[in-house]
């Protein structure tokens, strides 16, 4: 007989979260903690969503978690989770960029860019200044009309290396192009440059570990391997219930950590949204796709402490993603990431946004009522290495919009990464 992994679930909760990236984890922990009954349905084997790890024969764990985030994890790790988990959040220093352009090694910060930017590069202290107060001063209520490159071209205009400078690392991070909204470009990098990168000291196994031993202390229900087939909505537009591997379970709501269209057109159904609001649902443009290979070296070895935290290597002569080149692929890039080492003890998994910014919906606002859908992409948290600082390494490239295929771009790997 095969496993019932809804064993011992009850008939109906308050509320059901579907995918246990970080926004999922987060809101079941936050409405438990609030005396709700909850519900998180991961169909993984593992809690995390795409932040995850896996392991190979000798022992090797790739962390495939993308590990560089703004000091505002910590807050929100402190905010929402434990002491213990903002506590494990550290600084990496050593960035460095490694191409036929440039050769840098930074902090990540507005203060020390700011420097590279008037020594190394030759740019008046006034224009540095200028282009860093337009990115810090915008936020979701701006015009969207400018775009990145119109950005770059006002303040550095012929500036192709600056632009990479400024840009490769927020390409990597979150998939940017130039001719995206400049506010999706400033509203990340100056959340970077208020006080550099940070990551989580200990994997992504060990902070997903103490997400589950939170949770579960706070009264979450847990299940791995549940499928959500469809979010039941009734004549009155409120949601009533999910289907999860052909049970029906009841509750007053959901939050969806699943992937946006896959919650609203095929969960919940065309049928219980406004016109407008499913425009702007089929007007949002996915990740794009990467092909990652991931290598590790033998315990014992490691990398001179001049390597860095982060590297960002490339033989591409100029920066522009735009661009494909002859066998279909947009920039080649390697990038290699050191992290803290890890910590002894079990190994677990993690996702996404602690920052969801989810939209929650109500009378009037187009949605079904009691649905919460993951709405925007905030900083992915991950982890750092083994004690025996077993670094992996990540090949991957940006493959041109009509030969994208395989996985979907999410996640890196750990201690070592190129990208």
């Amino acid at each position: 007989m095969p496993k019932d992994f809804l064993k011992d679930a009850k008939d109906h909760y308050d509320v059901v979260v579907i995918g246990s990236g970080l926004g999922g984890l987060t809101s079941a922990n936050i409405l438990a903690r609030q005396g709700y009954s909850v519900l998180l349905l991961e169909h993984h084997y593992q809690l995390g969503g795409m932040a995850t790890w896996f392991k190979r024969a000798g022992g090797h764990i790739f962390d495939i978690s993308l590990h560089g985030f703004p000091i505002g994890m910590i807050k929100s790790c402190r905010k929402y989770w434990t002491q213990d988990i903002a506590d494990s959040i550290v600084q990496l220093k050593g960035i460095r960029f490694e191409n036929p352009q440039f050769s840098v090694r930074t902090t990540f910060d507005r203060k020390d860019f700011t420097q590279i930017l008037t020594d190394q590069f030759k740019v008046e202290p006034e224009q540095i200044h200028a282009f860093f107060d337009k990115a810090r001063g915008m936020n979701f209520y701006d015009d969207q009309t400018t775009t990145t490159r119109q950005l770059f071209e006002e303040f550095f205009p012929g500036r192709d290396d600056v632009v990479r400078l400024l840009m490769e690392p927020i390409t990597y991070a979150n998939g940017s192009t130039l001719e995206d909204p400049a506010i999706t470009y400033g509203i990340v990098f100056s959340n970077f440059m208020s006080k550099g990168v940070y990551t989580f000291e200990g994997g992504t196994d060990a902070l997903v570990g103490k997400m589950k031993e939170e949770m579960l202390r706070n009264g979450v229900d847990l299940r791995i391997r549940t499928l959500v087939e469809k979010i039941e909505v009734g004549p009155d537009q409120k949601v009533k219930a999910v289907v999860v591997n052909g049970r029906r379970i009841g509750c007053n709501a959901v939050v969806s950590n699943a992937n946006l269209k896959s919650t609203i057109l095929k969960l919940t159904g065309e049928e219980h949204f406004s016109q407008d609001y499913l425009n702007e649902a089929n007007n949002v443009r996915l990740n794009s796709s990467s092909c990652q290979v991931y290598m590790a070296l033998k315990p014992g070895e490691t990398f001179d402490d001049s390597v860095g935290d982060l590297l960002f290597h490339s033989e591409h002569r100029g920066f522009d993603i735009d661009e494909p080149a002859d066998d279909g692929l947009c920039e080649g890039c390697l990038v290699g990431e050191m992290v803290k080492e890890r910590a002894l003890g079990d190994m677990r998994a993690v996702d996404d946004p602690l920052d969801g910014r989810a939209g929650v919906s109500g009378p009037g606002d187009g949605l079904p009522f009691g649905l919460l859908a993951d709405q925007a992409h905030g900083e992915r948290i991950g982890g750092g290495g083994r004690p025996e600082r077993l670094p992996s390494w990540s090949r991957s490239s940006r493959i041109a919009p009509e030969k994208r295929s395989g996985p979907k771009r999410g996640p890196r790997d750990s201690e070592k990464r190129m990208r």
